[in-house]
């Protein structure tokens, strides 16, 4: 996944990639952020890749506009699953809605617009996170995880970390090899650093945090 950033006015390039930088280090990712000042071969092979990524797009580039670089993403390449945010200094957030691109968010560059598209940044994350998009290795740190699960009747698994839970779209044997966790059942890698005892079919991890096998 990587976070594609579309505008033509340098301060404002730069602003919205210090704020993804900032986020990213903050959040421990390793998202891969490019900059384009218009619409480009190398934006164009990007999008046609199909990759998953995240599109901030300004409105007025000095060729193809937000509104194309959406279209194109949208219609033409049948891509609905990156998400889409739109900046602008003018307000026409009504004439998005009407097209359907499916956009993320449209944020107004002269209306509380860092912590605007701070915001819209994190949820961005989250989505891609929920969706399991990020690689699990770019957003965890080893130490911190405790165990992982497969779910029942899903591709997706279950890591359990000191501070929260996570449900990605690895499978098991792939996080087994990422993060060399030991495997104690087919559904289940344990991280042995973060375990304190196991008695019979229970396991007693940091933190009191109990699991039965």
């Amino acid at each position: 996944m990587k976070i594609i950033v579309v505008e033509d006015e340098k301060k404002w390039n730069e602003k919205i990639v210090k704020t993804i930088n900032q986020i990213l280090i903050k959040e421990n990712l390793e998202i891969e952020i490019i900059s384009f000042y218009d619409y480009s071969k190398e934006l164009e092979k990007i999008i046609k890749s199909k990759e998953i990524n995240f599109y901030i797009l300004d409105i007025e580039l000095p060729t193809k506009n937000g509104t194309d670089i959406a279209r194109i993403i949208r219609k033409e390449v049948n891509d609905w699953e990156s998400l889409i945010t739109i900046t602008s200094v003018h307000n026409y957030k009504e004439s998005f809605i009407t097209k359907s691109w499916y956009i993320l968010g449209y944020l107004l560059k002269l209306d509380d617009f860092e912590n605007r598209l701070r915001d819209n940044i994190l949820s961005a994350i989250e989505i891609f996170k929920v969706r399991g998009y990020i690689n699990i290795k770019n957003r965890l740190i080893k130490d911190n995880i405790l165990y992982v699960q497969k779910e029942k009747d899903s591709k997706y698994c279950l890591v359990k970390t000191l501070n929260d839970e996570l449900r990605v779209r690895e499978s098991l044997s792939q996080l087994q090899k990422e993060l060399n966790l030991r495997k104690i059942k087919k559904y289940l890698l344990i991280n042995e650093k973060n375990t304190i005892s196991q008695l019979g079919n229970e396991i007693v991890f940091k933190n009191n945090i109990k699991i039965k096998i």
